[in-house]
């Protein structure tokens, strides 16, 4: 869930179970999961689609459906609809995605490993707080990605 510009809510939902991966590897200690089973969070969502909505108090309004791809993500929108989603953990890749209202992919950028806050204000600048750092930094997402 994230609070979005507008003071609307806007939620990230999916097609699979990654509470549950994540309670599996959570039991490796009395139960090892194999590295390449199909049950492995990362697994199941390279499998899966993530779906977003936008809450404004009174109604659900559709966003759109776009590849899950990571299990671990954070949901920021921009007062113009576009939607920024990040995996928690960068794996030496960008691991931002910026997609338009439609799920129209506008760009991917890196924000780094162990993003643990993701927020967008109301000059459509990202804040970004990392888990292993004690700062936080700002990425300006211009309307143009």
């Amino acid at each position: 869930m994230a609070v979005l510009p507008d003071r609307s809510l806007g939620l990230l939902g999916t097609n699979v179970d990654l509470v549950g991966a994540w309670a599996r590897v959570h039991r490796q200690e009395t139960e090892p999961l194999a590295a390449d089973s199909p049950d492995r969070p990362q697994s199941i969502a390279t499998r899966g689609i993530a779906r977003v909505w936008r809450l404004d108090g009174t109604a659900f309004h559709d966003g759109p459906t776009v590849p899950l791809e990571r299990p671990s993500l954070r949901l920021a929108g921009f007062s113009d609809g576009r939607w920024l989603i990040t995996a928690t953990n960068a794996c030496d890749e960008a691991n931002g995605r910026v997609f338009a209202p439609d799920g129209t992919l506008l760009s991917r950028i890196d924000l780094g490993d162990a993003v643990e806050y993701l927020d967008i204000d109301a000059n459509d600048r990202a804040w970004v707080g990392w888990f292993d750092e004690a700062f936080s930094a700002t990425w300006s997402a211009s309307p143009t990605l």
